[in-house]
């Protein structure tokens, strides 16, 4: 898929300096002298591990492409019921990004890049590598059609249309416009552990939903889901940057050095959200879309699965 893998490097454990009365301690009753330990090790959870760059993928990430055109969007939801009691770990909000985070998204978006291929690849001149062409057109776009299947859509037939110089058949174009039309219309497919993760965390935490991409399509897939009623929040924006996050907590009323987003996007979920000060999940995606990717040298929490954040979070 071209993706890149990690370099993780477990943290290292810090040793404390060893007094003349530690020695002659373990002297006496032949134990090596103790070490300190990590503050995640004390609170009974495995050293942080070092993520060198995002996960092996073709593409995808937090939430694809949007229009550009709205302005940052938050969805009314129902009074949810405050959380019974407060958990170990001691945040204000909880926070969830939607696309390949809760749901499937990229590998939908694949399938439509292999099928543009196949669509297009016959009248490409030979030697174009037509999924290439089709990426530097998105990237092209990006600053005008934001992020989103109808960005992508419209990427793909302006690409179609570049790579074979006019030469493809209106026929072929057709077939792109159904496709995205497909996409579009598709039922939320939610990843495993989703609904119960979800209950279980917001027994202790209020839960906001952050997600980028096309602001009709967004909300269609949040009311569809069957997860709007977790969330106190949701915020659907044009860009995921640490300008756009402050702005976002400071309208939910909350200190970002308060907040834990949850995200599969490194770039867009993770990095912004530490560099207001906040804490930030990895759960990463098989896929992932190659304008996610980012080179970094930061600490974070890396999970397997989102199954596994209840633990992390120490839930009773």
């Amino acid at each position: 898929m071209g993706g890149r893998r990690d370099r993780r490097r477990p943290a290292s454990t810090v040793a404390r300096r060893t007094r003349p009365s530690d020695r002659g301690r373990g002297a006496r009753d032949g134990r090596s002298a103790p070490h300190a330990q990590s503050r995640r090790e004390t609170e009974g959870h495995p050293p942080a591990r070092r993520s060198g760059s995002v996960h092996p993928a073709s593409r995808g990430g937090g939430c694809r492409r949007c229009d550009g055109r709205q302005p940052h969007h938050c969805l009314q939801l129902p009074q949810r019921a405050a959380p019974l009691r407060p958990a170990v770990r001691s945040f204000d909000i909880i926070a969830f990004d939607a696309d390949d985070t809760l749901w499937h998204s990229e590998d939908r978006f694949t399938a439509g890049e292999l099928r543009f291929v196949d669509l297009v690849a016959p009248y490409a001149p030979e030697g174009i590598d037509v999924r290439a062409a089709l990426t530097a057109v998105e990237r092209k776009n990006l600053s005008v059609l934001g992020y989103g299947v109808k960005a992508f859509g419209l990427s793909a037939v302006e690409a179609a249309i570049s790579i074979t110089d006019g030469a493809v058949p209106i026929e072929v174009i057709a077939q792109l416009m159904e496709m995205i039309r497909a996409h579009l219309t598709e039922p939320v497919r939610l990843l495993s552990n989703v609904s119960e993760v979800l209950t279980l965390v917001g027994r202790h935490y209020p839960l906001a939903l952050i997600t980028k991409g096309d602001l009709v399509h967004q909300t269609h897939k949040v009311q569809t889901s069957g997860l709007a009623h977790h969330f106190e929040h949701v915020e659907i924006l044009l860009e995921k940057d640490p300008g756009t996050y402050a702005r976002v907590f400071a309208r939910m009323g909350v200190d970002p050095t308060r907040v834990c987003m949850v995200g599969n996007s490194v770039r867009s979920d993770i990095l912004p959200v530490m560099a207001l000060g906040g804490t930030a999940v990895h759960v990463p995606y098989p896929l992932l879309w190659e304008l996610e990717h980012v080179e970094h040298d930061e600490h974070f929490a890396d999970l397997a699965s989102i199954a596994d954040l209840p633990a992390w979070l120490t839930l009773p």
